[in-house]
């Protein structure tokens, strides 16, 4: 099933809209469903299940709310056209933690709202948001800074997500309106969590044996496993990795539901199991 929908006029021939449609076409074709978060009305048309948010004075947990709905529906691709494109990520953050739809691969394709100098500033600002550090697939489309207007162009950014410095922007592309084509023609989502080119992975551990073994003074390890909080903080090994302390957690760990809700477990790795013994049953006289 596809819907094509055409919103007021704003994009549609103009430079932006034809780039937003080739980006479309050529990274969004097999996304089960598109989420369109945009502050003001574009023009193009999709060939797609989408639907749209329009966070007009919304506060941060309203656009959270919002989000969050369209979000366990399955639409989880995102195109956002947003003044202040911070709170979009703020919120779409507190989704992918609270939500039971779980995806590595969405992507994010970010507008351009405006032209100044100082929204291109604020723009880049969002890779060095905490909440950018976790998303792979995020595209950034910037005004190319140009002397003579006689084309616009445009950069396409991301962040360096798989090295060391990885909330430093990676200018990836221009696209010139001319020739309606991309200069370099790379690819414009280029992280492939395969290999995270020297990112520092943070792993929360201890020993339990044969689980685990660590060479370190264990009497420094605290809280063990730990606990989850109601209020979303934490101790220990699943504290950590609920606030960020670690990125994941080893040491016989169990498919616990309650810690399910905000955590990610992967596909379990060895079989444990508990066996009780009692004497036998007697016939009582």
């Amino acid at each position: 099933m596809s819907l094509i929908h055409t919103i007021s006029p704003l994009l549609g021939s103009s430079p932006l809209g034809i780039l937003l449609h080739a980006l479309i076409n050529q990274y969004l074709a097999d996304s089960y469903c598109l989420t369109l978060v945009l502050e003001q009305p574009i023009d193009f048309k999709i060939n797609i299940i989408y639907t749209y948010v329009t966070p007009n004075n919304e506060t941060l947990d309203e656009l959270t709310d919002q989000l969050f709905e369209v979000s366990e529906k399955g639409c989880s691709d995102y195109i956002v056209y947003m003044s202040d494109p911070q709170k979009f990520m703020a919120a779409f953050d507190q989704v992918s933690r609270r939500g039971n739809t779980r995806r590595s691969n969405r992507k994010i394709i970010i507008l351009p709202y405006s032209t100044a100098d100082s929204y291109v500033n604020q723009s880049l600002g969002l890779f060095s948001m905490k909440e950018s550090t976790f998303v792979a697939n995020m595209l950034l489309i910037l005004p190319a800074q140009q002397e003579e207007k006689t084309c616009e162009l445009y950069d396409l950014v991301t962040h360096e997500f798989v090295s060391l410095d990885n909330d430093q922007p990676l200018y990836l592309d221009q696209w010139d309106s001319c020739t309606q084509k991309f200069i370099k023609n790379v690819n414009l989502f280029p992280h492939d969590l395969k290999n995270l080119n020297g990112r520092i992975v943070r792993v929360a551990c201890f020993t339990y044996k044969p689980y685990s073994l660590l060479d370190l003074d264990t009497a420094l390890v605290k809280d063990q496993w730990g606990e989850i909080f109601e209020n979303g903080t934490g101790i220990g090994i699943l504290g950590g990795v609920v606030v960020d302390r670690a990125d994941m957690g080893i040491s016989a760990l169990y498919s616990w539901y309650e810690e399910y809700v905000h955590l990610d477990f992967s596909a379990a790795a060895i079989r444990s199991a508990v066996t009780c013994i009692a004497p036998s049953p007697r016939q009582v006289n």
